[in-house]
């Protein structure tokens, strides 16, 4: 069973580690399985960074107390997914260098203590899930969510934005897709109170009633008018002025 980056494994959100990958001035956030092998994280880290079939790297991982720690074995890789559930973290930070160490235990090429020091460096961060590489997008106009239905809206990025199949959807939506990149999405599920349409509780029958019942109004009137009618002016009930008399001297 492989878990490759264009994998179509689920993962069970329960269980699933939630990685962060720095790479450069690069983040990557997404879900991995726990029984994920060394062989499997090196081919998803590869792929997700889109590094060469022959380019050396190396997978660092930070304990609990923050020291980074190189991963080379399935028993070092099952530990850390370990002690991310014994612990009850957050995520699993794990930094990738474009380079191998000229011994065991030294620094990898471009590694330095600043690096891991959390807001030393601003990074772009991108969210991984099913082939798809998601950035933060801010809209200048309404867009609607390829997964909700519903408008996506808000100050600041609240929607990401597929970098190679242009799909949009919430930032809290992004874990849900369950196609491939590249692939037709599915219909979307109808809204659940994030849309306008949903919000003002219409019906799709009633928005093409309400203009034909005003057009059949008006014709109504106009030829009333045509016929000799008269026209009916509103009632004023407007108090009138009090009558002013001038008495002579």
């Amino acid at each position: 069973m492989s878990y490759s980056y264009n994998g179509t494994n689920s993962v069970d959100s329960t269980d699933s580690v939630r990685v962060k990958v720095v790479f450069g001035d690069r983040i990557f956030v997404s879900q991995l399985p726990p029984t994920m092998s060394y062989a499997e994280l090196s081919e998803f880290v590869a792929n997700m960074l889109d590094l060469y079939e022959s380019q050396p790297f190396t997978i660092k991982w930070l304990d609990e107390e923050k020291d980074p720690c190189t991963l080379t074995s399935d028993m070092e890789t099952h530990e850390a997914f370990r002690l991310y559930h014994a612990n009850k973290e957050n995520e699993l930070l794990l930094h990738v260098f474009a380079s191998v160490p000229a011994r065991p235990g030294m620094p990898c090429q471009g590694e330095t203590s600043e690096l891991y020091r959390k807001g030393a460096m601003r990074r772009k961060k991108n969210y991984v899930f099913m082939g798809h590489k998601f950035q933060p997008k801010r809209f200048k106009t309404q867009m609607v969510c390829a997964l909700c239905n519903s408008t996506i809206w808000g100050l600041g990025a609240g929607g990401v934005k597929c970098t190679q199949c242009r799909m949009l959807v919430h930032k809290r939506c992004y874990r849900y897709a369950n196609h491939q990149c590249g692939q037709l999405p599915p219909q979307p599920r109808p809204a659940t109170g994030g849309s306008l349409r949903g919000q003002a509780g219409e019906q799709p029958g009633n928005s093409a009633a309400k203009p034909q019942s005003m057009l059949s109004e008006l014709s109504s009137a106009d030829s009333s008018l045509e016929s000799g009618g008269v026209e009916e002016k509103p009632v004023s009930y407007a108090a009138e002025a009090p009558e002013v008399r001038l008495f002579a001297s």
